[in-house]
């Protein structure tokens, strides 16, 4: 029964009997009598001005309207401010209630549909209404909306966070999504962030922001990181988060702070949500670790970055803890910390023996499997087997947690897997519970797959006297001032060191350096200064002459020659970075490279340098295939993206690691192809000081070959030893300590491993991280050209006109909309004035513009226009191409439109196939029951750990009303999706629309046979009664067969098992360590209500289709 102020669905089509386009109207009066209804058709965000011929109201007969909803995501008006639609609720007299979101502020509430305000655009119906109606649109619309759901059903129905890091510039990484998940998931945001390095922590701590920014407002941030690495943060906010310092979305602010530098203004205010970088720096300073103290005290939510933590540095380590949580820690005294760190030690050596004995058993099994041999029969299998159950049989004595008995007593030696999988669920639920503090974040680059290798390439060159006498003299006179004098390590670090460090860079640097601690009073002798002059004069006719000189280099010892001639000789037409640390040695190599490859051939990055030149520099590194090198001085091309250049040149080498590990970090980032090494290259003189610091580096901690993995944190001990050991025996010094740094390295490596495979376990063998990592892995692999080609042909189908697509970039611009075509779909256009003054598109416009590149970018008013791409990692491979990803205008109204409009969700069509067929195909989603929780006022990110134990993928179930013989489904199924999946033009003579209006001919020429359109004929073949009744069967056969086939799918038991083991060892752990049991009542009452929304999900339809698969 219809009443008034219900929203409907009507015809607004000239064709009334088979009418395509229709309105969402709200009943304003009934007219009973003759059966009637007068319809307002609402516009409270002004989309007459596309539509200008869409009627403020009309009369309509009371059989043409149908109810409808407003689709889940639409936005509404609701007492003058702007709702989100979330959820809907039948009521008993038949009206709907929804659940909407503040826009602004968040808040959720429940709203009539009679005091609600929704645009025209909106109105859902069921697809099998639309069919038993037939309202058959052009398959296109189907092909199109059936590949753009399939990718976004993952984004609406993942993890808290996924749908808006998807739109950012970065790779999708699972442990990420884990970390930020785990953040996220309670009211309050308290956190240490200790990956290893190059698992990307600066990323995760934008992604938490990002996400926490999109779910509030007039939120205060502060970002406080050391002063060399702002420029980075700034950067990588804004490319890859489009996060700027100052006011963004929502009234949410962000303030940054140097770590150096930061005021007691800073620290003695309040702020809803603090960042700290590098926070084990402040460590070395009391001064500054009880100001951020008190900064801890002040913010609301905080995240910590820091070196991974190592337990043997217990002291450091409370510390840190006192950081993130001062009101639990502040309490433990240094003996209660002690006790709980030997508890944690002694958890980690039971573990890494039996995490050993399951890699042998996995590799046992792998191998007889590969040799087609029966894995119970090897001889050290059923050894194993018993190593590994005695392990777990130790650590039980060790904690009695009864849940991790009956965990790995579930391991049977005859099972296939040798028991493995139940080995590997209990170790997991080990590692990841019996931790000190599991508010410290830890992933380990052992669960990252296929990273690149890393390899090293050595120059050495000799100071040869008789090719360069004065630097060979110049070094004399330098190691016998200094080895003539008695050092302080303060005098060595403040004088010797930076001189050191210069003459391994070239002469002016080392000039420049000498001037410098001429100035502060200290005697350089004068035979040095002598040398050093000649020496110069050497380097300086090099320069002048380098072309020629590279054509004889056996006849020069010099670094400059030993650079250039391996650039010129194997890098040529690779792309490179060249690193120093010294502005003299940067400009001469600004010259060499000048005379060598031109200006077109290289590019700069340095300190000093205007922001716009260093963007345009960047940006030709990225783009231009003749720019083939990127000079840079320690700046390092902050928080820029180098993926695309394959070797790091060292041109002078720095004195700490972490130095070292930055510049590699620069190429070796996540993402990057595994089958592209990452090469350093590293210029040293022989029987120098400086081989000694490179095989100090190279055999001493592998720096060049292996990542710093967990050992950063002691860095700055490695660095004082290099002083030490110098001081103590300048000539030999560093080959002795190399010995003792290996010794050291190896020992720490060991502690360190150990608590790596610990963490590592807890990640790889959860079955929760498989669900998410299954999640990612599906969600990336549907994220491809087939579904950037689907966006593209919506948009032009849309409303989209003259789109412009080279080598996956596509240029929309103003004029590209065309509302005449847009009538169709009714597709709502960016704001273009507001889409092209966003900060990052000014940006990316200005940039080209100074390029003077006019063929990619005209931003003249007339004409302006936006590169972008739908591929991921083309953007990422890319600073100044946009994304267009969701949050970015023109994917939203694409994807808006696609999802959230009934065109498309029905088709009837004849197709050439390898079968002889005829029935419908009905596609369906499953969806976790939100309003459970919505109802008991539980936030949904408590639902969000445990989405992905919910079937994701959609299923297609065809019910049969013909077919020559018996016919599997999923042979019907795969004729379908080849079809479906294949570009329209391409497919055109193929397919049969029988919905077309017109009398034309497709391959059935049915009006040629018949006289009639396809659609009179498709009416007369199935009269309406006999049709409804065959679409209202087909429909319930198959959501039944959906329903069964995404319950086997999905994994609830795996989920219940989850929350249990969760709460089991809340109880479990907290006695182990004699810790507070804190919200654990509230905790198991939230998950039965989450359990109960996985067990009584919501199922979908998403598309209904009649098929007349004709066998060619």
């Amino acid at each position: 029964m219809l009443l008034e102020k219900m929203y409907v669905r009507c015809p607004i089509d000239h064709d009334m009997i088979n009418p395509r386009d229709f309105l969402m109207g709200q009943i304003a009066k009934i007219d009973s009598f003759a059966d009637t209804v007068e319809v307002v058709f609402n516009d409270p965000f002004n989309y007459r001005i596309y539509y200008d011929s869409v009627p403020k109201s009309a009369p309509l007969p009371t059989s043409m309207v149908q109810r409808c909803q407003f689709f889940v995501g639409s936005i509404v008006i609701y007492e003058k401010e702007k709702y989100k639609v979330v959820a809907c609720v039948k009521k008993e007299d038949s009206y709907y209630d929804y659940y909407i979101e503040n826009i602004y502020d968040k808040t959720l509430i429940c709203a009539p549909e009679s005091r609600i305000i929704a645009p025209f655009t909106e109105g859902k119906v069921d697809p099998a209404t639309q069919l038993q109606n037939y309202e058959f649109q052009n398959p296109c619309w189907l092909f199109g909306r059936s590949i753009v759901t399939k990718t976004m059903n993952v984004l609406d129905n993942s993890i808290m966070g996924f749908k808006e890091l998807a739109g950012c510039k970065i790779f999708l990484m699972p442990h990420q999504l884990k970390s930020i998940m785990r953040c996220l998931q309670e009211d309050v945001c308290r956190y240490m962030l200790a990956d290893e390095v190059g698992m990307g922590k600066t990323i995760e701590a934008a992604s938490i922001l990002k996400v926490y920014f999109s779910k509030h407002s007039d939120v205060n941030a502060l970002i406080v990181v050391p002063g060399s690495l702002l420029e980075q943060w700034r950067t990588e906010l804004f490319l890859k988060f489009d996060l700027y310092e100052g006011e963004n979305a929502n009234n949410n602010r962000i303030t940054f702070a140097e770590l150096e530098k930061a005021a007691d203004k800073e620290c003695n205010r309040e702020w809803d949500f603090t960042i700290i970088d590098e926070a084990h720096r402040l460590l070395r300073y009391r001064d500054y670790y009880e100001a951020f103290y008190r900064l801890s005290k002040n913010t609301s939510n905080l995240l910590l970055l820091s070196a991974t933590p190592v337990q043997q540095k217990r002291s450091d380590y409370l510390d840190l803890l006192r950081l993130i949580l001062p009101d639990k820690y502040d309490k433990c005294s240094k003996e209660q910390f002690d006790e709980l760190v030997e508890k944690q030690g002694s958890i980690t050596k039971s573990a890494a023996m039996v995490l050993s004995n399951i890699e042998d058993l996995e590799e046992v099994l792998r191998d007889s499997v590969e040799a087609d041999e029966d894995p119970h029969e090897n001889e050290d299998s059923e050894d194993f087997f018993e190593d590994i159950l005695g392990g777990f049989k130790k650590l039980y004595k060790m904690i009695g947690d009864e849940m991790l008995e009956e965990m790995y007593e579930k391991a049977n030696f005859d099972d296939e897997d040798m028991g493995l999988h139940h080995f590997k669920v209990a170790i997991s639920y080990l590692c990841e519970n019996y931790q000190i503090e599991k508010n410290i974040i830890r992933n380990r680059r052992d669960t990252l797959e296929d990273m690149p290798e890393r390899q090293l390439i050595a120059l050495p060159y000799v100071l040869d006297p008789d090719k360069n006498f004065y630097e060979y003299g110049a070094y004399q006179d330098l190691v016998t001032w200094i080895t003539e004098k008695e050092l302080t390590e303060e005098e060595f670090d403040k004088i010797f060191k930076s001189l050191l460090s210069a003459f391994f860079s070239s002469p002016w640097a080392f000039e420049e350096q000498v001037r410098l601690v001429e100035g502060e009073g200290v005697a350089i002798p004068e035979s040095l200064k002598e040398n050093l002059r000649r020496w110069k004069m050497y380097e300086q006719n090099i320069v002048e002459n380098i072309v020629d000189v590279l054509d004889e280099p056996e006849e020069h010892t010099s670094r400059i020659v030993q650079t250039m001639y391996y650039l010129d000789e194997y890098a040529s037409g690779s792309k490179i970075i060249l690193f120093t640390n010294y502005r003299a040695t940067f400009e001469i190599f600004e010259e060499v490279l000048t005379d060598f490859y031109t200006e077109d051939g290289f590019s700069c990055f340095r300190r000093g340098m205007s922001a716009d030149e260093l963007e345009v520099n960047v940006c030709k590194f990225q783009n231009d295939r003749n720019c083939t090198i990127m000079l840079c001085d320690e700046s390092g091309g902050e928080g820029r993206n180098f993926q695309c250049a394959d070797y790091v040149v060292h041109i002078d080498l720095p004195w700490d690691a972490n130095a070292i590990e930055q510049r590699i970090g620069r190429l070796d980032r996540m993402g990057r192809e595994s089958d592209r090494p990452i090469v350093s290259v590293v210029p040293y003189a022989e029987e120098t000081l400086e081989e000694e610091l490179f095989k100090f580096w190279d055999n001493g901690l592998k720096l060049f070959n292996h990542s710093l993995s967990g050992l950063e944190i002691i860095m700055n001990d490695i660095n004082t030893a290099i002083v030490t050991a110098i001081i103590k025996d300048f000539r030999f010094g560093l080959t002795n300590e190399i010995q003792n740094v290996i010794d050291r390295s190896a020992k720490l490596k060991e502690e360190v491993r150990e608590e790596q495979h610990f963490d590592t376990a807890a990640y790889i063998y959860r079955p929760m991280n498989q669900e998410l990592i299954s999640l990612v892995k599906y969600y990336n692999r549907n994220e491809n050209k087939m579904f950037a080609d689907a966006m593209l042909q919506w948009a032009m189908l849309s409303g989209f006109r003259d789109v412009q697509k080279k080598d996956e970039v596509i240029s929309f611009n103003d004029n590209s909309f065309s509302t005449k075509s847009a009538e169709n779909s009714l597709l709502i256009p960016p704001n273009w004035d507001s889409y092209f003054a966003r900060r990052q598109n000014q940006f990316i416009s200005k940039i080209h513009e100074l390029r003077q590149d006019k063929t990619d970018i005209n931003i003249s008013h007339y004409n302006r226009s936006i590169d972008g791409t739908f591929s991921r990692k083309k953007a990422i491979e890319n600073d100044y191409i946009h994304f267009f990803a969701p949050g970015d205008d023109i994917f939203d109204c694409i994807v808006d439109n696609a999802m959230r409009s009934c065109r498309g969700q029905t088709a009837a069509f004849a197709m050439k196939a390898s079968i002889n067929w005829t029935g419908f195909v009905y596609t369906w989603s499953l969806y976790p029951n939100e309003k459970l929780l919505i109802e008991k006022g539980i936030p949904l990110s408590y639902l969000s750990a445990f989405r992905n134990y919910l079937a994701v993928e959609q299923v297609q179930v065809p019910v049969r009303i013909h077919a020559e013989g018996e016919i599997p489904d999923d042979k019907v199924i795969r004729e379908f999706n080849s079809m479906i999946q294949r570009d329209i033009e391409s497919s055109k003579d193929e397919i049969d629309h029988l919905g077309r209006r017109s009398r034309s001919d497709g391959f059935l020429h049915i009006f040629s046979k018949y006289k009639a359109a396809n659609i009179d004929y498709f009416r007369s073949a199935y009269p309406q009664e006999r049709w409804v009744d065959f679409v209202k069967k087909s429909r319930k056969v198959s959501k039944d067969k959906a329903l069964k086939v995404l319950r086997e799918r999905s994994h609830i038991t795996e989920a219940k098992a989850e929350m249990d083991r969760i709460l089991i060892s809340m109880i479990a752990t907290s006695e182990f360590y004699n810790q507070e049991l804190e919200n654990y009542d509230k905790l198991k009452e939230i998950y039965e209500i989450v359990l109960e929304s996985l067990t009584k999900p919501t199922i979908r339809l998403e598309s209904a289709c009649f098929v007349w698969m004709v066998k060619k």
